[in-house]
């Protein structure tokens, strides 16, 4: 992140660097560095009057495509203490003043050059709803509406007249190892949920279903866990392949109702589907009972939840995922959120993740300070 501090620059002893890095499944993903010093010299009286700017930029590798980069860094230069509009202009109009292209970039103005995000929400209040994308303009022309199907789109569709939603998936932001924690932003727990929520981000635990590489569960699966799956169709049953565990999900469509949660119930519950027009909506009960941890910031769900996933193709590389979470022991208000999943290319592959055979956290798990055993009561009678 190149800093303009006069000359000084934003290295060495001059300035401590917060190196954060996202991994998943052993994979190092991406590491950003923030220069601490200089986004406090930013808020300095004396800073603005001496003409301190600060730029965004990206250190882009690996699987990190570069516009996230961007956003991600805006992020952390106001978790580092810019306030969000400054943050923003670091990414716009103080970027083209630097590069000296601010008569024709950076700015939203008749006779200037701009390509347009539109986002839900305000970044200005909260910096996270830059993820929220719901439409992007480029060259004057809608190039991306996350709510409307593609221009011409034709839905493909099975010889029964379903849609077919065949084909390799993932999660925004479209890479093996993205992160998505912007989507459970929308949850409010009881307060007698709140402390536990408290404890199960505050420490490690053998309570976290896919440390054991058991299953990343619903919805983790569908947006938390940064690997691919497959979508299967026969025409009575939908089938979900995820490369992560290499969990399977098998979903009958044929009508039948849900089985007695007195006779079967299980980590991921039990999962029916049908159809409503062009989308397949998925109903999920019968959760094992015990809490499940959903990410490693400690969101959890416990066996009462009732989970309802709407799957709906809105081009031929693009697919709507909506979703519905009650759960009256854990949650104050209904969850929802929504992603657009991303068509996989054609070479790639469910890979072999080797989770089980070849696991070596845990032991290194039980060494940390942070680490207690798990304590996973039910999480209350079933409502």
């Amino acid at each position: 992140m190149p800093v303009d501090d006069g000359g000084r620059g934003c290295h060495g002893s001059r300035c401590t660097a917060d190196r954060r890095t996202v991994s998943g499944s052993g994979r190092r993903r991406h590491q950003n560095c923030l220069c601490r010093r200089g986004a406090r010299r930013y808020r300095d009286e004396e800073a603005g009057k001496a003409g301190v700017r600060i730029i965004a930029a990206s250190d882009v590798s690996g699987a990190m495509p570069p516009g996230r980069a961007l956003l991600e860094e805006i992020q952390l230069l106001v978790k580092a203490g810019l306030p969000p509009e400054a943050a923003l202009r670091s990414a716009t109009s103080l970027a083209a003043v630097h590069v000296g292209k601010e008569k024709e970039i950076g700015t939203l103005a008749p006779g200037m050059t701009a390509d347009i995000l539109v986002v839900r929400g305000n970044p200005l209040a909260n910096i996270a709803d830059l993820f929220q994308t719901y439409q992007v303009i480029q060259n004057g022309k809608v190039a991306y509406n996350d709510d409307a199907p593609s221009a011409n789109f034709v839905m493909p569709r099975l010889r029964n007249g379903q849609p077919d939603l065949q084909g390799m998936w993932i999660g925004a932001p479209g890479t093996r190892g993205g992160n998505n924690l912007k989507l459970f932003e929308g949850i409010e727990y009881l307060p007698a949920a709140k402390p536990i929520q408290a404890d199960f981000e505050g420490r490690l635990g053998n309570d976290n279903l896919y440390f054991w590489c058991a299953t990343g569960s619903i919805p983790s699966q569908m947006i938390y866990i940064p690997f691919p799956f497959m979508l299967f169709q026969d025409g009575r049953n939908f089938v979900i392949f995820h490369e992560y565990a290499h969990d399977v999900r098998v979903i009958p469509t044929d009508g039948s109702p849900h089985a007695d949660p007195k006779k079967y119930s299980g980590m991921n519950g039990d999962s029916r589907g049908h159809w409503e027009g062009d989308t397949l909506v998925v109903d999920t009960t019968n959760f094992s009972k015990g809490r499940r941890r959903m990410n490693m910031h400690g969101d959890f769900l416990d066996e009462n939840s009732h989970i309802v996933e709407r799957f709906t193709l809105i081009g031929p590389d693009r697919l709507r995922y909506d979703l519905r979470v009650d759960d009256p022991t854990v949650l104050a208000k209904t969850w929802t959120a929504t992603d657009v999943l991303q068509r996989r290319p054609k070479d790639d592959w469910i890979m072999d993740t080797s989770c089980r055979e070849g696991e070596r956290d845990i032991s290194h798990l039980r060494e940390s300070p942070d680490y207690k055993p798990a304590s996973n009561p039910p999480g209350g009678e079933r409502k």
